[in-house]
């Protein structure tokens, strides 16, 4: 498949599945470069790279979910051409289910396996606040508390100039 969404870093056109791989909000496929290797011989790797993101980060983000699904669908054909299934991690989780569901809705293949990490289930409420809609020096704060991105990027001006629109528009 040819195309910027769709990342299949060893193609494997005998593989007797794919699984499409959703990276967490404001990520990129390359945190599931060290699946490569570790790959069954029957599974073809399928990392999706959204707009915003990863090499794909100077064009404008998709900043909600019924787009994004849309923006997918597009490739439904490629995508349920032979057996398949997701993982997300995260947003990525989420973005698989509810692409899981406008497939089972348009009447068209499903995937065999949904694997979701670090996400609650959908049908469970959050019981955490909504950062996305904080003052830039809250949205700030809030990042450093949750002690997953670098001191040394969050102290970078320029670079959370970019990313800040990016994490607030993947994390509503």
């Amino acid at each position: 498949m040819n195309s910027k969404l769709f990342i299949t870093p060893k193609p494997n056109p005998n593989a007797e599945l794919r699984l499409f791989c959703f990276p967490y909000a404001g990520g990129s496929p390359a945190i599931f470069t060290p699946w490569i290797e570790k790959a069954s011989e029957c599974v073809e790797l399928v990392f999706v790279q959204l707009p915003g993101r990863g090499a794909r980060l100077v064009e404008p983000a998709i900043d909600n979910m019924p787009d994004i699904i849309s923006e997918l669908m597009v490739h439904q054909d490629y995508m349920t051409s032979k057996p398949f299934a997701f993982f997300g991690h995260s947003l990525g989780s989420r973005i698989s289910y509810e692409l899981a569901f406008q497939l089972l809705d348009a009447g068209l293949p499903t995937p065999r396996k949904i694997f979701a990490s670090a996400s609650r289930a959908p049908h469970c409420t959050s019981t955490k606040r909504h950062l996305h809609g904080l003052p830039h020096d809250e949205f700030i704060a809030e990042l450093r508390d949750l002690n997953g991105t670098p001191k040394e990027i969050l102290e970078n001006k320029e670079l959370m100039e970019l990313l800040v629109p990016l994490l607030r528009t993947t994390s509503k």
